[in-house]
């Protein structure tokens, strides 16, 4: 009555608690190696912005408080279609 019957398939086998330990530890020495290695062998890009002149004067602040004297009027964005002047019909 107190014998196991033999575990005839992989996953009914267990693994001892230290070579779970071992695997775990290598696994994650593995990934950290990984990250270390691709940290020192990859170089920075270089940097490609160009802010230019940045406006100093607060009037030129994009966050000015104080209103325009007079907005501008957006131009046409494309020109009107044939036939749809302001002529009569």
């Amino acid at each position: 009555m107190g014998e196991e019957e033999p575990k005839w398939y992989d996953e009914e086998k267990e693994m001892p608690q230290v070579w779970a330990w071992v695997t775990i530890t290598l696994f994650s020495a593995a990934i950290l190696g990984y990250g270390i290695v691709t940290y020192l062998l990859v170089d920075d890009g270089p940097r490609q912005w160009d802010y230019r002149t940045l406006a100093d004067a607060p009037a030129d602040s994009i966050y000015n408080t104080t209103l325009p004297k007079k907005p501008a009027k957006a131009p046409p964005q494309i020109a009107p279609l044939p036939g749809t002047g302001t002529g009569t019909k």
